[in-house]
């Protein structure tokens, strides 16, 4: 079925047989999502293929063992945790979220598992790791502290504007470390150039990406602003191989400026690290599920409109129907592994509300009832959440986040 290229999503009435469901009628109240120019209904688009990805996440058939080298040994979870990393960046969404309390390890396991995952293949280029300022320190310390010397990986604190896309390539660097803000100037320095060129309208992502992408393949003028925002990267097929994203409850909605200069790098695989899951407002996930690949919920208005319920007046609710949620749910578990920080009673499906028995009526009750199902969607496929191992590596002592989470066990 052609659909108009023009119109981001089609309206119902727009749409009442689909050729590629062998001409049957979808009712007008359906929920349909738009894949290239196909309409599919969501149930279908979230149906047995999905559900076959969600199983090979947290069940994955091929093991990644950790790297050589290493000083410390990884904790039975982190390294269960290497293999749903693998699959989640081999999959459509080239990536995935990893969310935990802090301090319990998610920086070693992503440090391993970039090593991992290049042992004996040559890097594209490096792992760039964004992270806030106090941040960038504590991964160098971890680079240095879990590694024997001699297999230390080569790293780069990147905090000069005038440093080269060459001056990367050449270092062969395994990580690329910079802060948020650092970020943020280079891309800013992005908009500025871009203004100059096009200050008859206002700039968007479509007018970013289609700078840094056009004449890549011909190879043409290559004009290098900084070492992050260049088409450099694109002639040459040269892309970050993983981009981390630390502290990524820090990273707003689509439109911020920091989410921007996220989206508009050239990546082959990008993961987001979280200090808890879900974020204290769900609907926050909207920009998170954005920076990964490949999906159809990829603007505000779409993840809006298939995951949270809609009010009379036609605005989205701070809190999803119980159909969107168990839709929610399932969207979720194939790029998410996570344990969440504050688990209801085992069994509970009611939100404790002073007695009374409702289903969800604000953001905070959504973050419990996500926090109870996402690491085990029963309903749908038996998936049993990772644990923790009850002692430490020879090397890696118990964290106080570790030893919190043992007492309250």
């Amino acid at each position: 079925m052609e659909v108009d290229p023009v119109n981001e999503e089609p309206t119902d009435a727009d749409y009442e047989t689909n050729d590629s469901l062998h001409g049957a009628e979808i009712p007008t109240s359906e929920a349909y999502v738009q894949v290239g120019n196909s309409v599919f209904g969501i149930e279908e688009y979230l149906g047995d293929e999905w559900s076959q990805q969600i199983l090979k996440v947290h069940d994955p058939e091929q093991p990644l063992e950790p790297p050589s080298g290493m000083a410390t040994e990884l904790w039975e979870w982190q390294k269960s945790l290497l293999p749903k990393m693998q699959v989640m960046g081999d999959s459509h969404r080239r990536g995935g979220i990893i969310g935990d309390e802090k301090g319990m390890g998610k920086t070693l396991a992503a440090i391993a598992y970039c090593q991992a995952r290049h042992r004996g293949n040559a890097r594209r280029l490096s792992t760039l790791v964004i992270t806030t300022n106090t941040g960038v320190a504590d991964w160098v310390n971890q680079l240095v502290t879990h590694f024997t010397p001699d297999a230390r990986p080569h790293h780069l604190v990147l905090n000069d504007p005038s440093l080269r896309p060459q001056s990367l390539l050449e270092g062969r660097y395994d990580f690329v470390l910079c802060s948020f803000d650092f970020l943020e100037l280079q891309f800013v320095q992005l908009l500025e150039h871009l203004h100059r060129d096009h200050s008859e309208k206002e700039l968007d992502m479509g007018t970013v990406k289609q700078y840094l992408e056009s004449n890549a393949k011909l190879g043409l003028t290559i004009e290098v602003l900084n070492c992050l925002y260049t088409k450099f990267w694109r002639v040459m097929d040269r892309p970050f191989d993983e981009v981390i994203v630390d502290e990524a409850h820090c990273v707003g909605q689509q439109h911020t400026l920091r989410h921007m200069a996220i989206d508009a790098l050239h990546r082959d695989q990008t993961f987001l690290l979280m200090d808890g899951f879900p974020p204290d407002d769900w609907t926050f996930l909207c920009g998170h599920v954005n920076l990964l690949q490949d999906h159809v919920f990829n603007t505000y208005f779409k993840f809006m409109k298939h995951f949270a319920s809609q009010k009379e007046d036609g605005t989205f609710a701070d809190y999803p129907s119980e159909t969107k949620f168990n839709r929610l749910v399932k969207f979720l578990q194939a790029m998410v592994v996570a344990r969440p920080r504050a688990l209801p009673p085992s069994g509970s499906e009611e939100v404790p509300d002073g007695g009374k028995k409702r289903f969800m009526q604000s953001k905070a009750d959504t973050k419990v009832r996500l926090s109870a199902f996402l690491p085990c969607y029963d309903d749908v496929q038996p998936i049993i959440p990772f644990q923790y191992p009850g002692g430490a590596g020879e090397h890696h002592k118990p964290t106080p986040a570790m030893k919190a989470y043992y007492k309250r066990k």
